[in-house]
């Protein structure tokens, strides 16, 4: 189970205005300034390593604040948190390349959109695409020629100016020597809002783009073998069909939330939260108990915020199984059920249909949307994308702790997260990100856990509620073993 990775908007500051950017997010109309960099430092050093591992800093453009981009990284590395970063690569020169990779970075992702520049200029600006390109070209090679561990990303999103040759990015990444090709769907908001006309991709325009992508991988087979692909704007089943009718196999994708308990988001202002979506997208959204809201690194702790009444009621609205009852077809697709495909719960707070045409494509072709072998395999093996839909199953070894006596009496810890329903009994711990599925007779005790209650109260009532319950001390037994389990994990408290 991988710990929380966090994304951070460090700046809104950008030296290109690019057509399908969201930074306008952080535009004029915000009432914030942003953080200092002594702050920024500040909330590094509030951040958790046992928990926080891994950091990727966006903005606008980070590498816009030069020094103090670099004092960042290093702050951050020096705490042995994973630090990547996103960059247009317009100020990557050689020498400030060195310095990055000198302060820690563990990473970096160029934002490359199309093979040359009639594609990638028509959205970032005339004449950025030669000085991204050599620039990359000049890391990889200093990379490689020096043998640093470092892992160079680019990412593509997918849009009208490039969706006739996005297969040519395959063979500029490996040209390039990339290590990995992010192929990323639009989000029309910020700057992208203001281009819709431009950009966009019908829904039958993106299944024709997939198609066009995989026949184009195809016909230059090992092309693409040593560099990692992930096809973000390929839904599972769309991948599914495609694989079934052309015998490529594309990465397993993964289109997956992980808000509140993998995934968070800093924005350039100093606030955490479960992710960037409820942060803009749906800023009024209301979880938990009324004024339970805390965001403000610079104001609270790291576990004020992320242990809050409002993060927990998140947890308990987007693990909610409900949630997607009009998500067509997600509604009745098992690659939600196995924890592949678990597309932003969000927007089920709008409370219209929400439909996928690329799952409905691949349902009219295929029939009903099952697993492929492939995706089945990778559930068995437990290679899955991990979150809080489907959670890895733990085995807690229970310990037979002192102190467990009848008048004993346990509270739930600060901060930990439950749903416990017919379809979705899981426990998730902030502070090991770790989750645990439990029985019904588990269940039940957690809830009956209330910091008043002993064993002895929680024995007697788990005899009184059973139909046809088993010998007193049977119980006694189960209820001490259970407690003793969450006991060491840390899910409960003794008073």
């Amino acid at each position: 189970m991988g710990a929380l990775s966090l994304k951070w908007d460090i700046t809104g500051r950008c030296n290109l205005k690019c057509k399908h950017c969201l930074v306008d997010m952080f535009g004029a109309g915000r009432r914030h300034q942003e953080i200092t960099h002594d702050e920024r430092l500040e909330i590094v050093d509030k951040l958790p390593p046992s928990v926080v591992q891994h950091i990727n800093i966006l903005g606008g453009e980070p590498t816009v604040l030069r020094d103090d981009f670099l004092e960042l990284v290093k702050k951050c590395a020096s705490k042995a948190i994973k630090t990547t970063f996103n960059t247009n690569g317009i100020l990557l020169d050689r020498g400030f390349t060195e310095k990055v990779i000198e302060a820690g970075a563990a990473g970096i992702i160029f934002s490359v959109d199309g093979p040359g520049s009639e594609y990638h200029d028509a959205v970032r600006g005339q004449g950025t695409f030669e000085k991204t390109v050599y620039n990359l070209c000049q890391l990889t090679d200093y990379v490689h020629s020096n043998n640093i561990p470092f892992e160079v990303t680019v990412n593509t999103v997918v849009n009208a100016h490039n969706a006739d040759v996005i297969g040519r990015m395959v063979d500029l990444c490996v040209d390039c020597g990339v290590d990995s090709l992010n192929l990323l769907p639009i989000d029309y908001a910020g700057y992208a809002a203001d281009h819709i006309k431009e950009l966009y991709l019908s829904d039958l325009d993106e299944i024709k783009t997939a198609e066009r992508f995989v026949k184009y991988v195809c016909q230059r087979p090992g092309k693409a073998s040593g560099l990692n692909l992930d096809c973000r704007f390929i839904l599972p089943p769309l991948a599914d069909y495609l694989e079934r009718k052309y015998g490529y196999a594309l990465p397993l994708t993964r289109n997956c939330c992980g808000a509140t308990t993998t995934f968070g988001y800093i924005d350039p202002y100093g606030n955490l939260y479960p992710c960037d979506r409820v942060a803009f997208d749906f800023s009024d959204a209301s979880f938990g108990e009324p004024g339970s809201r805390k965001t403000s690194l610079t104001d609270y702790e790291f576990y004020e915020v992320w242990n809050s009444g409002f993060v927990t009621g998140m947890f308990q609205f987007i693990s909610n199984r409900d949630v997607y009852s009009k998500y067509i077809p997600c509604d009745h697709c098992d690659y939600l059920d196995a924890g592949f495909c678990v597309p932003c719960p969000l927007y089920a707070l709008n409370e219209k249909e929400v439909v996928f045409q690329q799952c409905l494509f691949a349902e009219r072709e295929l029939g009903r949307l099952r697993l492929s072998e492939r995706y089945s395999e990778a559930r068995m093996n437990g290679s899955h994308y991990l979150n809080q839909y489907q959670p890895r199953k733990r085995e807690v070894h229970v310990e037979q702790l002192d102190g467990l006596s009848p008048g004993s009496c346990f509270r739930k810890a600060e901060g930990i997260r439950w749903s416990m329903r017919d379809d979705h009994e899981v426990l998730f711990n902030p502070f090991s990100s770790k989750f645990y599925s439990v029985n019904p007779l588990g269940r039940r005790i957690w809830t009956l856990i209330d910091g008043t209650s002993t064993i002895e109260d929680l024995t007697r009532r788990l005899e009184q509620e059973m139909v046809d319950p088993p010998r007193p001390e049977t119980i006694d037994r189960d209820v001490r073993q259970f407690i003793g389990a969450l006991l060491s994990e840390g899910l409960v408290i003794a008073i």
